[in-house]
């Protein structure tokens, strides 16, 4: 947290993260696809930054890994090019949406119904079923995958602003989404599992 004053300027969440593969780092938001800094100007940013590599050796750290999805100062910071991240603006009306994604896409997105996938919307009470999805998926890609908790604390601290998918097939979970809102954006951490 950067403070002026009385003032918080900025702020630069950071986790502390070890594993095998990837050692000992300080991640912002490492839950998410995004999620870095936030902060008044340049100078609340290059502050932040700077009080980020100072904690790599009080940590033990090998490195930060911020991950913003807005611009800001580069001065000696190293970027990936290799993650995406990627943005729909939605209109206010669904049937908009639909018919924007065109023929081949709207087919494909009935095609799940016509079969009898069934989506459903809520919380806490989904948790069990996205998560055996979600955590069959982690394992498959061979990354560990993170408790039920986190996701049941998640809901339980911003009950405004999260949500639980499930796609069920036959009455069993196929797919699933874990959805946080902020403002007017909407972040999706989603799984299918495919048999």
């Amino acid at each position: 947290v950067e403070v002026r004053g009385a003032r918080v300027c900025g702020v630069l969440p950071l986790v502390r993260l070890s594993s095998v593969p990837f050692g000992t780092q300080l991640v912002s938001l490492p839950y998410f696809g995004h999620g870095g800094a936030i902060a008044d100007d340049d100078e609340t940013y290059r502050a932040l930054f700077a009080a980020a590599r100072e904690l790599l050796p009080v940590e033990g750290a090998a490195r930060v890994e911020l991950r913003h999805a807005h611009e800001v100062p580069s001065d000696g910071l190293v970027a990936r090019g290799d993650k995406v991240l990627m943005q729909l603006s939605l209109p206010d009306d669904p049937e908009a949406l639909l018919k924007a994604l065109g023929p081949k896409n709207r087919a494909d997105i009935r095609r799940p119904e016509k079969e009898g996938l069934t989506a459903h919307l809520g919380g806490e009470e989904l948790i069990p079923e996205y998560h055996s999805v979600y955590s069959s998926v982690m394992r498959d890609l061979g990354s560990p995958g993170h408790s039920a908790r986190l996701f049941r604390e998640a809901l339980r601290r911003m009950p405004d602003r999260c949500w639980v998918a499930v796609v069920r097939y036959q009455g069993r979970p196929v797919g699933g989404g874990f959805l946080a809102g902020m403002g007017d954006k909407l972040a999706a951490d989603e799984k299918l599992q495919i048999e």
